[in-house]
Formats: C-alpha cells, sequence, structure tokens
C-alpha cells in the first residue's frame, strides 16, 4: 500500500504563531508574538514584508515588519477587547451513493458436497449484474437461496425458489447462468442481494375493523416494487408520499383502495407519482379472506443517505483575530487570519537578547512585570549552565537589565532564572565542525562510477577530520525508517521544548544550526521546557557484574578428558603386565592420580571450575562409576574373581 498528502488550502498564506503569554494574547496590553508565515505547503517565506491588522477595529494602526532568515517576524501588537471568532466548517465532499455487489455466500454441487470450481464460479458470477437489479426488492439486502438443476450442456434446466417477488427475480437471474459442459448436476447456490439505495416506501396500516396480516403484507409487497419507479437520490426522506383507505371482502382476495396521492412536498414530479399510485393499486392478498375487513393506510418515503453526509458545523471561541498578509518586493503573496486564545500574564518575564549567541558576545537579560508582581527585581542575576554559575551582572536601575558577557570557553544551553521566570540563550560553538559531500554529476547511469568531493571545515575555516561514509539505497526506507541528517542530535541534545515553536524549531534544530533567524531563535528557547542540570552533559551511573560460571560444563569436559588418557594407560598395562597380574581398586585408583599427575605436568590439568583437581572422591556418582575397573579394563581376566564395590571402596579408602 502507500499514501501521498494532498494539501488544499483557500488561502495563499499559511501562519502560526508563539507569544510569551500562554500562546495567546492579552488585551490592552502591549503583547510580544512570533508569526512565522509560510505557503500552504510549509516552505516559509524569509526577507518577506509582513503586515499585520485587526480587523475589528478599523482605527488601529497595522504593523508592518520584515521576516527573518526562517520566515518568523516579531510584532509588538494589543488586539483590544476579546471578540467571539467563528471559525467556518470545512467544505464537504458527498461521496457518490453507490450500492454494494451482490456475494455469493453459498455454491456447492450437493450430490459431491463439494465448492464449486473456477469455471463454475465464473458462470456464476456472470449474473451479478441481474441480481443487482434485484435490489429493488431487497431492502435493507436480504439472503435469497435458489436450487438449481442443469444439463449435460451446462444450461439450466430447473430453478426453484420461495413465493416471492424477490426470489423469483434472482431465479429469473439464475436461469440465464451457462454452466461448464459435464454430468447432469444439482446445485444449492445462495446470493446475498444488496439493497439498491433507491428510495424506500414504508407503510403504516391500520384496521378500523377486522383485518390481520396478510393486508399489511399485500401494502409491503406492493411498497417493494414501487421502488422501481424512483431513481436514486431523488424524493423528500419522511415525506407522505399518499394515504389511502382500503377493503377487503369475505371470498374475495382483491383489496379495494381509494387513494389520496399527495401532490406537493415529496420531491417526486408527476411521473414518479403516477407510477408510484399505480403500484399501489390492484393489491391482493396471498389466501382468501373469511371476514370483511375495513382500514387505512400511510405510505411515507425514505431515502437513503451517502456516506459522510452529515454537515460539519463551525465553530465559535472567544480570542484574538488578526489579519497577517505578506508580499515580497511589492508583490502580493496572500493573506490570512489568524486566531489566537486569551493568554495569561505571568508576574515575570525574563527575555535575552539575543537568544543565539557566540562566545566572548554580549547578552541582554530584560526582565518584564505583570500585574500580580509584588516586591522588588533583584539586584543581580546570574548567567547558568546547568548547577554552575558562570558569571554574574547587576541589574541597571530603570531599565530591568542585566547584561553578560558569555565566557569564551561555553557553548551549549545557558539559562538565568528569577522569580520563578526562564531566559534560555544558546551558545553556538565559536568553530563548528562541519561536513558537506557534494557528488561530480547530478545522476549516474547503472555502472558509472561517481566521484564525491568531501569538505570538512571548523567555522569557516577547512580542517582535517575522520569521515565515514555509508552508501544506503533508498528502497532499504521501505523495510525501516533511514536515519536522517539530524539523527544523531536525538542522543547528543538533551534539552526538550513541548511543543516545539512552530512545530519544528526544538532544541535540537538550536544546536545543528537549522535555526538561522533572530526571531525564531526566541521564540524556540521560549517553548524550551526541560534543560539538562549537569553542565558537562554527562549522568553518573553505577553498575556491577556478577558471573556464574558454568562448573558443569567444565566438570564434564575436562573429566572425559582425563578418562580418555586412563583408558590408554589401562591399555598400555593390559599389554604389558605379567601373565597374572589382574585390576585392583588400589592399581585403579593409583592409575587415575598418575592420569591426573601428567595432565597437569603437561599444562592442561583435569580441574572443576573451581580449579580443584577431579580426584575419584570428588567425582558425581554417574562419572565414578565410568571409572569402575569393570567399565575400563577390556580383557576380563585382568579383573579379579573377588568383586569390590567400586563405589564403596572409594567411599571408604579414598574418602569425600
Amino acid at each position: 500500500m502507500g499514501a501521498a498528502e494532498l494539501v488544499l488550502s483557500k488561502d495563499d498564506l499559511s501562519v502560526q504563531a508563539v507569544t510569551e503569554l500562554g500562546a495567546g494574547l492579552v488585551g490592552g496590553f502591549n503583547n510580544r508574538a512570533y508569526i512565522r508565515v509560510a505557503t500552504p505547503d510549509d516552505k516559509p517565506l524569509p526577507g518577506s514584508e509582513v503586515v499585520v491588522t485587526n480587523p475589528w477595529d478599523p482605527r488601529a494602526e497595522p504593523v508592518h515588519t520584515k521576516a527573518d532568515e526562517d520566515g518568523v517576524v516579531a510584532v509588538q501588537v494589543d488586539p483590544g477587547d476579546p471578540v467571539t471568532v467563528v471559525i467556518p466548517a470545512p467544505p464537504v465532499r458527498v461521496r457518490p451513493l453507490v450500492p454494494a455487489d451482490p456475494q455469493i455466500t453459498l455454491a456447492q454441487e450437493v450430490l459431491t458436497g463439494r465448492s464449486v470450481d473456477l469455471a463454475e464460479r465464473r458462470a456464476l458470477d456472470g449474473a451479478s449484474p441481474a441480481i443487482a437489479r434485484c435490489g429493488d426488492l431487497a431492502p435493507g439486502g436480504q439472503a435469497v437461496h435458489v436450487g438449481v438443476r442443469v444439463a449435460p450442456g451446462g444450461t439450466v434446466t430447473d430453478v426453484l425458489h420461495d413465493d416471492d417477488p424477490l426470489a423469483a427475480c434472482v431465479a429469473a437471474a439464475a436461469r440465464g447462468v451457462r454452466f461448464p459442459t459435464g454430468p447432469v448436476r444439482t446445485y444449492a447456490l445462495t446470493w446475498q442481494v444488496p439493497d439498491s439505495l433507491v428510495p424506500s416506501f414504508h407503510v403504516g396500516t391500520r384496521a378500523a375493523y377486522g383485518g390481520d396480516g396478510a393486508v399489511a403484507h399485500a401494502w409491503a409487497v406492493a411498497a417493494r416494487l414501487a421502488r422501481r419507479c424512483v431513481p436514486r437520490g431523488t424524493g423528500v426522506s419522511g415525506s407522505t408520499v399518499l394515504a389511502a383507505h382500503w377493503r377487503v371482502r369475505t371470498g374475495s382476495r382483491a383489496v379495494e383502495t381509494t387513494l389520496q396521492p399527495r401532490a406537493t412536498g415529496t420531491g417526486l414530479d408527476a411521473v414518479e407519482r403516477r407510477c408510484v399510485q399505480r403500484a399501489f393499486t390492484g393489491l391482493r392478498l396471498d389466501h382468501t379472506p373469511k371476514a370483511d375487513a375495513l382500514g387505512t393506510a400511510t405510505v411515507t418515503l425514505s431515502v437513503p443517505q451517502p456516506p459522510g453526509r452529515a454537515q460539519p458545523q463551525p465553530q465559535t471561541k472567544t480570542g484574538y483575530e488578526l489579519k497577517v498578509a505578506a508580499s515580497t518586493d511589492g508583490a502580493a503573496i496572500g493573506e490570512t487570519n489568524l486566531v489566537l486564545p486569551v493568554g495569561e500574564i505571568p508576574p515575570l518575564r525574563l527575555r535575552a537578547t539575543p537568544s543565539l549567541a557566540r562566545p566572548g558576545e554580549k547578552v541582554a537579560i530584560e526582565m518584564f512585570r505583570g500585574p500580580s508582581y509584588t516586591g522588588d527585581l533583584p539586584k543581580k542575576l546570574s548567567l547558568m549552565r546547568g548547577t554552575i554559575e558562570l558569571a554574574k551582572a547587576k541589574v541597571g536601575v530603570g531599565t530591568r537589565t542585566a547584561t553578560f558577557t558569555v565566557p569564551d570557553d561555553t557553548e551549549g544551553f545557558l539559562h538565568v532564572d528569577t522569580g520563578g521566570a526562564r531566559a534560555v540563550i544558546y551558545v553556538r560553538p565559536l568553530d563548528p565542525l562541519a561536513v558537506a559531500v557534494k557528488p561530480d554529476h547530478a545522476s549516474y547511469r547503472p555502472g558509472q562510477t561517481a566521484t564525491l568531493t568531501v569538505t570538512t571545515t571548523a567555522g569557516d575555516e577547512p580542517v582535517k577530520a575522520g569521515v565515514g561514509l555509508v552508501g544506503v539505497d533508498s528502497a532499504l526506507a521501505q523495510l525501516a525508517p533511514l536515519l536522517g541528517p539530524d539523527d544523531y542530535g536525538r542522543v547528543t541534545v538533551r534539552a526538550t521544548a513541548d511543543p516545539p515553536a512552530f512545530g519544528r524549531f526544538d532544541p535540537r534544530a538550536l544546536a545543528l544550526g537549522q535555526v538561522r533567524g533572530e526571531n525564531a531563535a526566541k521564540a524556540a528557547v521560549l517553548r524550551i521546557s526541560q534543560l539538562p542540570m549537569d553542565a558537562a552533559g554527562d549522568q553518573r551511573i553505577t553498575t556491577s557484574v556478577a558471573t556464574v560460571p558454568d562448573d558443569e560444563e567444565v566438570l564434564i569436559t575436562d573429566f572425559y578428558r582425563a578418562l580418555e588418557a586412563l583408558h590408554g594407560r589401562v591399555r598400555t598395562w593390559e599389554n604389558q603386565a605379567p601373565e597374572g597380574e589382574v585390576m585392583t581398586p588400589e592399581r585403579m585408583v593409583k592409575m587415575w592420580n598418575d592420569t591426573l599427575h601428567d595432565l597437569s605436568k603437561a599444562g592442561k590439568p583435569a580441574v572443576d571450575a573451581y580449579g580443584r583437581p577431579l580426584t575419584l572422591d570428588m567425582l558425581p556418582d554417574d562419572l565414578l562409576a565410568q571409572v569402575d575397573p569393570r567399565q575400563v579394563v577390556t580383557t576380563g581376566t585382568r579383573l579379579p574373581e573377588d568383586v569390590v564395590s567400586w563405589q564403596h571402596y572409594v567411599e571408604t579408602e579414598v574418602g569425600r
């Protein structure tokens, strides 16, 4: 599957705003707002001339300003009193009302019990258009079952169905199916017939005297037939099409009707009304009634609605509405309205100028009091990096401003805190390391050799640096998202913004140099919500490691190595020992110990996981049993006739 984004915009301009007052504005107050202007497809308009006006106050002077490198302007506005802003509902494109296709829910050859094969299914699918026309008789969709007999030539000879108009319609379509040739076959078929989505008629009958369900059934059958009089999408839903008086006489299946059609308010033309009237004329009952009956009927129209027909309603909110227009070199780009909520003035605000600084540069921190601020302003402010104080500065008398000089060896995020307010400054590296890769051609043919020019700089000066290049086909992105050029910033920049300014200018963008304009930088630092408090950017961690030796694996491996050497020693003894000399438990213990000694002397001792030699007294029973002389000696005449329990001997004589 795939997807694509299509931007539809009524205006030629898209604007977003960030303010210092809870993302809103306050009336009767000098508000600082940062507005980003862009095209509807989110391309910024750097250097454009921006005019901000208040459409609710024609006496207010327009604000003229110029966008920075990121298309952001900083304006001071007084929006006046809050107003009720109406946000129009988006237009709705009504989907076409298209009925579903008929579906075969059962198709079985009865004699063998098998499902139909592909050729038979293809033949049945050919009846779908004819069955779809039966949807007028299937309000809400209904399942219809028929039995079909097919001759050897593939023609349908018999069709059995229920006694109702819908089943008769489906049966007529089934008679036209041409099956593949073969033996005589009998099929059980069930079609799910969807509603045709043409208007339907609902009949309400009321008996004044006598009557039973047969009368209501006759009216319901006529209501289904009347659907063929009205095209899809015609009529007024809920309107009364006609009223009727009816009578049933004993011994007659005819329903005598006096129809009173409605000429207005139904949305039907004269031809459609006459067709509907004929459908409800000449009604007949399924069986002969045994008593007279008298009553009335009302026929109402129901028009199916397409999906998504519900119209969205416009929204109203209390806030401020500004009109923003942009132009370049006197040529208008477009204009749009900017709606902002009612903000709140905090007790104290801090503003840093500039927000993007370099080592050795001066930064001014200005304090702004709100109506709820009480007490005196601080006389000194501290410039901090995390929990480390870098500098102190006095607050100017009457200016509410303190000026700092950024230390030469400082970079990253600095901040000034006082009275619950914070100002953030990002100090760019003096000579940031940068890499640029440029191919010698814009595109290549398969088999051609590409030459890449790699340039590394520190600031504006070229510098030697190690660069790793990895070539990845973009098709790999179909399996997993590929890393972007700024993905490394996720782990190197720990400051966070919630939410980022204009949805894009976060601390990572500041650190990677992606925020170029001063206004954009001020908006970005306004949204920084968390700064790392450890100055070095490192976090202390405590770790511990514990290993559990695999004593069983070491024991078994070294045991079988010693056992193999023991077998060689015993074979030599069997071949060289004097006749009549037998293997006693004492001799076997000595041979095992000599084997361990030889292995240790060769530098490959047979030990357990804790370095202890594998003496017989420490072996588990299953391994000790494999050193039993009767298991090791191959010649029976080398074994004594008097059998001593090997396990018991080791336990008592060798010891544990």
